[in-house]
């Protein structure tokens, strides 16, 4: 994992290795680990809109991007995140 972005705003981080990803591989069903991601994208913007964090992510391992990017930032109050 890497963290690519660390401010009062926001904190991104790439993870680049999966062991959810690895398991399915190991199985010989890499795209068993789709459903996983979905997981997040349906969980996390609600989530933690509550808090005021904006959840974003790009790609993801499982779908053949070269790292899973998860990306929260601060929302301000009009509703747009404070980086962009």
């Amino acid at each position: 994992m890497t963290l690519s972005e660390d401010s009062v705003n926001c904190i991104q981080y790439d993870i680049k290795w999966c062991v959810w990803l690895e398991l399915a591989k190991k199985m010989n069903i890499p795209e068993a680990c789709i459903p996983n991601c979905y997981a997040d994208d349906y969980a996390y913007p609600d989530y933690f809109k509550q808090y005021g964090i904006k959840y974003s992510q790009e790609g993801t391992l499982a779908k053949g991007a070269k790292c899973c990017d998860l990306k929260f930032e601060r929302i301000l109050e009009t509703g747009q995140s404070m980086n962009k």
